[in-house]
C-alpha cells in the first residue's frame, strides 16, 4: 500500500523507467494499491477545507495522470483526532471507505463495546444518507505492530521480524524467526490475538497492517517480514480445519470488500472525535489540544497563500482562456510556463496541510524548511496574480506592468505595504475581488503625502481618510520600550471600495497641492504628543472610557487598559457586555509541548496577567471612513480595534481587530489567550454547564458542551473561521483568520488561544521544545447579532458572518500600476453575481497528461447553510433558494462549450450539464463541475 502522492512522486522520479513499469504491473494485479491518492496525508483539525480539497485534487489529478489509478479507499491513521470534513471530501471525490485511528481511548471503549469499529460516518445536515462513508477505526493505540496484532503489546512484540545488524531495538531483541520448531506456537498465539481483535468486530474479519514509522528502509526487512508471515499465514491455511481462519496479504480494497459481503448494515455515526487523547504514564489523560495552536505565524502564512492561490487560480483560468479563444500567442505562451510555478506552489502548500507540518509538530529546523517553501508559494502566487490581471488589462501589443503592493524579504518577516505615490503624482492601483458577489472593501495604501484625494473607475471622487504612519523611536538600546511619533514621509490612505462580482477595478490616488483637507484623521494619545509640524489635529485622550460608534452600535473600551468593554446595538438599545482579557498559562512542564496542553494547576492563580508589567500607550484615530483604539503594550503587545463608517454596509456590523503578539525572548512555559467575557446566558439553567459553537475546517459548526471532568486542556477544540455562543435573544460570533485553539470553558465567554512557548518536549515524538516563536499577526471580526427567533436547527453561522469570513479569509488583491496603459479601468468576469449563499471554492485550470494547461478546469461550488434564526438582508446579496446560478449567468470572455457534474477532484464525470442555469448544489453541500472549452 502507497498513500502520499508527494512520497510517491519523488520515489518514482528515482526510479529506473524499467521499475516504474513495474509499479504498474503490481498495480494493475491488485497487489499494490493507492489509498488516499492526496497529496498527503492531511491534518484533519487546524487545515480549512479549501486546501485539504486542493491537496486532494492535485494528488488525484497527478496519481490519474502518472499512474493512471483512481483510489478506492482513504488511509488516516495519524493524524491527532479525527472530523467529519476528511471523510466528506473523500466520499465526494468517489472514495467509499475510509480508515482512522487516533481518537480518545473512551471513544475505542464505546464502539469496542458496540462492535462497531467499522461504522457509517453520516454528516450533520444529511438525513438520507447520501455522504455516507464506511469507516474502520483500528482499535489498538498505534498503528506500530507492537500493537497491532492485538491488545496486548508484550505478545505483538515477538512478531517483529525486523533485524539489522547495528540496530538495537526491543523487537529485534525479543522477536524470533520462525522455524519448524516453533511455528505451532507462535501461529497458535498470534491467532489468539487476532481472535480477540476480530471479537470487536460483528464480520468476524481483521485488518492487521504490518508496519511503522520509519521501516521498510532496508531490503532484509521485505524479505524479513514476508518470509515468516508468509509461513505462519501457509501453517494457518494448511491448517483450517483446525484453526478455522483463512489468513492472507491483501490490500485495503480486499479487506472492505470482505466486511461488505459478511455485513449488510452498520451502526451509523455523526460528529467528530476531537479532542484525541492517551495517558501519561500515571494514567492522566494527555489531551492533544496544544497543536491547535502551535506555531501560529506557519498556520498564518498557510492561509495567505491559500488566499493567493485561490485568487490566483481563478484569475488564470480566465486569462489563460481568454488568450487562446482570442489567439493571442504571446500571452498563451506567458501564461502556459507560468502553470509550471503554479503546479508547485500547490504541492508546496498541499506538502504543508501534512499532520505534522500545519500542525507545528515538526522540529525547529524543518518548520523551517516547510517555512521557505511557503514563502516560495507566496511569491510564485503574487507573480502569477501579476502577469494574469496584466494579460487582462493590457491593450493589444502592450504591458501593462503590475506589481503586487506587499513585500516580505524573508521568512519570519511581517509584510510590510509598499508606497505608491511620490509627491504629486497620479498613483494607479487594480483591485481584484475573487469573490463572484459584489463586496465592499477597506483599502490601504501608502504615500508619501497626505494631500490626496480618490477617484473610482468611473472617476468619481470618493471618500478617504489620512492615518498616520507609525514609527517606534527608542533612545535606550537596552529598553523594551520606546515612544510612538508620525513619520515624516508615510501616510496611510485608507478608503472603502465598491467591487463588482469577479472583478478587476482601476482606482486612482491623485497627489494636491497642500490646503485644507477634511479627510485627515485626528489623533488622540495618552503618551507624548509630537511637537513637530504635522498635518493631523493632535488631543490628548481624556480620562474615562472611550466610545466609538457608527450608525449600527457603540463600542466601549476600558480608559485604563485600552480594551473592549461592551457593544450596544442601536437598532434594540441593548447592552451586551463582552470585557477582552489578555492572559497566560503556565505550561505544566514535560506535559505541556507542541502536540499536548497541559496548563499547571498547582499555581496559585489559574492564569497570569500577561500584560501587567508591560509599559501601555492608547491611540485613538478617528476620519470619516473609520475610527480605531490602538493600544501598545510595551514589546509584547500591538492590539487594533476598528469600527467602519459606511451606511448600509456589512463593514458597520462588527468591529475588526488586529494585533501583533510577541512572545519569543524572556517568556518560557507561556500559553497565551485572548478571553471574552460577555453577559450572554450560554446555558439553559445556571447549574448546567456552557455550550459553545466551534467550526470545523471552516465547513461546518458542532456544538461543543463544556466536560468539566476533563479540565480545560479537554474543552480546548479547533477552530480555523468561527466559534460563537448565543442565548435566546443574542448571538457572539468571533471569526478568525486562521486557526486557534478555542474554548467555552467560562459561561459566556468565548476563548481563543493565540501563541504557545515551551521549553521542554512534551514525549509526543518531536523531541524538543517550541522556541521559534515569531512576532505574529492576528485578525478577527468580533460581530453582535440579534436573534430574530430560536427555531431548532442544525448549527450555522448567519449569512452576515459568513460574508465577513469570506472577507478576512479571501481579502481583495492590490496590484500597483508601474508602467503601461490600462484597457479596462472595470473588468467584469461573470455577467451576474451568485447568490449570496453560493461561494466559488476554485475554478482552475487542470493539466493534461504532459502536466502543461489542458482545455479542462475544475469548477468547485459550495452551497453554505446560514442560521434562521439570524436576520439574513444584506444590501445587494441575495439569495435565491431553488438555483445555484441566476437564470443566464455566463463567463465573460470565454466561451464553454460542454459542463460535465464530476466528482470533487475531477476523476468521475457522470452528468452532462447544458448551461449554468441547470447547475443544482445542495444546501450544505460541495459540488464540482469540469468545463470544457
Amino acid at each position: 500500500m502507497f498513500l502520499e502522492d508527494n512520497e510517491l512522486r519523488n520515489y518514482l522520479l528515482g526510479l529506473h523507467p524499467r521499475k516504474r513499469k513495474l509499479v504498474k504491473k503490481l498495480v494493475s494485479e491488485a497487489r499494490l494499491e493507492f489509498t488516499s491518492g492526496s497529496w498527503v496525508m492531511t491534518d484533519e483539525a487546524t487545515t480549512h477545507f479549501y486546501s485539504m480539497l486542493d491537496q486532494i485534487i492535485e494528488g488525484h489529478q497527478w496519481l490519474k495522470s502518472n499512474i493512471g489509478v483512481t483510489p478506492k479507499s482513504s488511509w488516516s491513521i495519524d493524524t491527532f483526532g479525527h472530523g467529519p470534513v476528511a471523510p466528506y471530501l473523500m466520499r465526494s471525490s468517489g472514495l467509499n471507505n475510509t480508515v482512522t485511528q487516533r481518537m480518545h481511548y473512551t471513544w475505542k471503549q464505546w464502539l469496542a463495546a458496540k462492535q462497531a469499529d467499522d461504522f457509517i460516518w453520516r454528516q450533520t445536515w444529511d438525513s438520507h444518507g447520501h455522504s455516507d462513508i464506511l469507516c474502520h477505526n483500528f482499535p489498538f493505540d498505534i498503528y506500530s505492530i507492537k500493537h497491532s496484532c492485538g491488545p496486548h503489546p508484550n505478545i505483538c512484540v515477538n512478531y517483529d521480524f525486523r533485524k539489522i545488524r547495528g540496530e538495537f531495538t526491543e523487537y529485534g531483541m525479543k522477536a524470533e524467526p520462525v522455524d519448524k520448531m516453533n511455528i505451532k506456537e507462535k501461529a497458535e498465539i498470534l491467532l489468539e490475538e487476532y481472535g480477540r481483535s476480530a471479537s470487536l468486530f460483528q464480520h468476524n474479519v481483521v485488518l492487521v497492517p504490518i508496519g511503522d514509522d520509519f521501516r521498510y528502509d532496508k531490503p532484509e526487512e521485505w524479505d524479513q517480514q514476508y518470509i515468516n508471515y508468509k509461513q505462519l499465514a501457509d501453517y494457518i491455511n494448511k491448517n483450517r480445519d483446525v484453526y478455522n481462519t483463512d489468513i492472507s496479504f491483501g490490500t485495503l480494497s480486499d479487506y472492505f470488500s470482505s466486511v461488505r459481503s459478511r455485513q449488510k448494515s452498520f451502526t451509523t455515526i455523526q460528529g467528530d472525535f476531537f479532542v484525541y487523547s492517551d495517558i501519561f504514564t500515571d494514567g492522566i489523560p494527555a489531551y492533544w489540544s496544544g497543536y491547535f495552536t502551535t506555531r501560529p505565524y506557519w498556520k498564518a502564512m498557510t492561509r495567505e497563500v491559500e488566499a493567493n492561490l485561490r485568487a490566483v487560480e481563478i484569475l488564470y483560468s480566465f486569462a489563460s482562456q481568454r488568450a487562446r479563444q482570442t489567439g493571442s500567442h504571446f500571452w498563451s505562451r506567458i501564461l502556459d510556463k507560468e502553470y509550471t510555478s503554479l503546479s508547485s506552489a500547490r504541492q508546496n502548500l498541499g506538502l504543508f496541510q501534512h499532520h505534522d507540518a500545519i500542525t507545528g509538530t515538526s522540529k525547529e529546523n524543518v518548520m523551517l524548511d516547510y517555512g521557505q517553501k511557503l514563502l516560495t508559494s507566496l511569491k510564485i502566487t503574487d507573480n502569477a496574480l501579476n502577469i494574469a490581471a496584466s494579460s487582462l488589462l493590457s491593450r493589444e501589443g502592450q504591458f501593462v506592468d503590475l506589481t503586487s503592493d506587499i513585500e516580505r524579504q524573508s521568512f519570519g518577516d511581517s509584510p510590510v505595504r509598499i508606497r505608491v505615490n511620490e509627491q504629486g503624482r497620479k498613483a494607479r492601483v487594480v483591485l481584484y475581488n475573487s469573490d463572484p458577489h459584489f463586496r465592499e472593501e477597506v483599502i490601504k495604501v501608502k504615500t508619501s503625502s497626505p494631500y490626496v484625494l480618490v477617484k473610482d473607475p468611473t472617476g468619481t471622487v470618493i471618500t478617504h481618510q489620512i492615518n498616520p504612519v507609525w514609527t517606534l523611536v527608542n533612545d535606550d538600546a537596552h529598553s523594551e520600550h520606546g515612544e510612538l511619533f508620525y513619520s515624516k514621509n508615510n501616510f496611510e490612505v485608507v478608503f472603502i471600495a465598491n467591487l463588482d462580482p469577479l472583478s478587476l477595478a482601476l482606482y486612482e490616488v491623485i497627489g494636491q497641492a497642500e490646503s485644507s483637507n477634511t479627510a485627515i484623521a485626528t489623533v488622540y494619545k495618552n503618551g507624548k504628543l509630537d511637537n513637530r509640524n504635522v498635518p493631523f489635529d493632535q488631543q490628548k485622550v481624556k480620562e474615562g472610557d472611550i466610545q466609538l460608534e457608527n450608525s449600527k452600535m457603540k463600542v466601549r473600551f476600558d480608559g485604563r487598559s485600552g480594551l473592549m468593554r461592551s457593544i450596544t446595538l442601536k437598532s434594540t438599545g441593548r447592552t451586551t457586555e463582552c470585557q477582552l482579557v489578555f492572559g497566560a498559562y503556565q505550561s505544566t512542564q514535560f506535559r505541556s509541548g507542541s502536540y499536548l496542553f497541559k496548563p499547571d494547576v498547582s499555581t496559585d492563580k489559574p492564569y497570569i496577567d500577561i500584560l501587567n508589567d508591560q509599559k501601555k500607550e492608547i491611540i485613538i484615530v478617528t476620519g470619516p471612513v473609520q475610527s480605531e483604539v490602538t493600544v501598545l503594550y510595551g514589546s509584547l503587545l500591538i492590539i487594533s480595534f476598528v469600527v467602519y463608517h459606511k451606511p448600509g454596509s456589512i463593514l458597520e456590523s462588527g468591529v475588526h481587530i488586529e494585533h501583533f503578539l510577541d512572545i519569543s525572548g524572556k517568556y518560557r512555559e507561556t500559553e497565551v489567550f485572548m478571553r471574552f467575557l460577555t453577559d450572554i446566558q450560554n446555558y439553559k439553567q445556571k447549574s448546567d454547564n456552557p455550550v459553545f459553537f466551534a467550526d470545523i475546517n471552516g465547513f461546518q459548526i458542532i456544538e461543543r458542551k463544556k466536560l468539566a471532568q476533563a479540565g480545560i486542556e479537554g474543552n480546548y477544540y479547533p477552530i480555523t473561521s468561527a466559534a460563537y455562543i448565543e442565548d435566546s435573544s443574542r448571538r457572539f460570533t468571533v471569526l478568525v483568520s486562521r486557526a486557534h485553539g478555542s474554548t467555552g470553558f467560562y459561561k459566556g465567554g468565548v476563548e481563543v488561544m493565540l501563541d504557545r512557548r515551551m521549553m521542554y518536549d512534551d514525549g509526543r515524538g518531536m523531541g524538543e521544545g517550541v522556541v521559534d516563536n515569531k512576532n505574529t499577526l492576528s485578525k478577527f471580526w468580533i460581530v453582535l447579532e440579534d436573534k430574530v427567533q430560536t427555531k431548532d436547527e442544525i448549527p450555522k453561522l448567519s449569512l452576515l458572518s459568513h460574508r465577513l469570513s469570506n472577507a478576512l479569509l479571501y481579502p481583495t488583491k492590490l496590484f500597483l500600476v508601474e508602467d503601461g496603459e490600462v484597457a479596462h479601468k472595470r473588468l467584469n468576469l461573470i455577467t451576474k453575481p451568485l447568490p449570496c449563499d453560493v461561494n466559488m471554492v476554485n475554478f482552475k485550470t487542470l493539466a493534461d497528461e504532459y502536466e502543461v494547461p489542458s482545455q479542462e478546469a475544475l469548477l468547485v461550488l459550495h452551497k453554505i447553510g446560514y442560521s434562521c434564526n439570524i436576520e439574513s438582508v444584506i444590501d445587494k446579496c441575495a439569495v435565491n433558494n431553488n438555483e445555484t446560478f441566476y437564470s443566464s449567468t455566463e463567463f465573460n470572455g470565454i466561451y464553454v462549450s460542454e459542463i460535465f457534474k464530476t466528482s470533487l477532484s475531477g476523476l468521475h464525470d457522470n452528468e452532462l450539464i447544458k448551461s449554468f442555469d441547470k447547475v443544482q448544489v445542495p444546501t450544505m453541500e460541495l459540488r464540482a463541475y469540469k468545463l470544457r472549452y
